[in-house]
Formats: structure tokens, C-alpha cells, sequence
């Protein structure tokens, strides 16, 4: 993810996410709080956090990512017909 906006998020009250910051330098708000995110910096936000915000004091750039229910996204590669054979050997439910 690119930006240079301030940019709205919520939490998933059924996992953590992670933030990886690859660019740039800013805060996330959250509730009545705030801290300084930089390059090279990883943030565990947890899933009770709910609403927070980025905003960037340079052009930012990051990876959003979290764990999945690994039962839920086998499900998924099997809905959408992936041969076990091309996932088996790292995802192990």
C-alpha cells in the first residue's frame, strides 16, 4: 500500500494485523493515542484495537498483512479448485 493521505482503517475483531513499513515516516492514531511509525518498522496492531488511523508525514509505504484461519483458506483454495499439490507443502492445517 501507497499513500500520502491520511487513510482510515479498522481492525478484524478475528485476527491481528501487521504493519510493515517499508517507506516514509508518520503516526498511527488510535482511540486517545498516537506513535511514530518509520522505515523498517513492524507494528502488531491487536484485533480489539478497532478504528485507527495513518497518517503520513512523507510518502508512505507498507504491507498489511495477518494470519488466516488456515481451516477457512484451505476451504478457500479448494472452492476455487487449486490442486492440493501446489499448497501442501506450506500451509499445514
Amino acid at each position: 500500500m501507497e499513500f500520502r493521505e491520511r487513510i482510515a482503517a479498522v481492525t478484524s475483531p478475528e485476527h491481528f494485523d501487521l504493519l510493515i513499513f517499508l517507506d516514509g515516516k508518520g503516526r498511527i492514531e488510535f482511540g486517545e493515542g498516537a506513535e511514530a511509525y518509520a522505515p523498517a518498522e513492524c507494528w502488531l496492531l491487536p484485533a480489539a484495537l478497532g478504528a485507527y488511523q495513518l497518517v503520513p508525514e512523507s510518502s508512505s509505504t507498507l504491507l498489511r498483512t495477518y494470519v488466516p484461519d488456515l481451516h477457512d483458506f484451505v476451504r478457500r483454495l479448494a472452492d476455487e479448485r487449486v490442486e492440493e499439490s501446489a499448497w501442501s507443502r506450506v500451509v499445514h492445517p
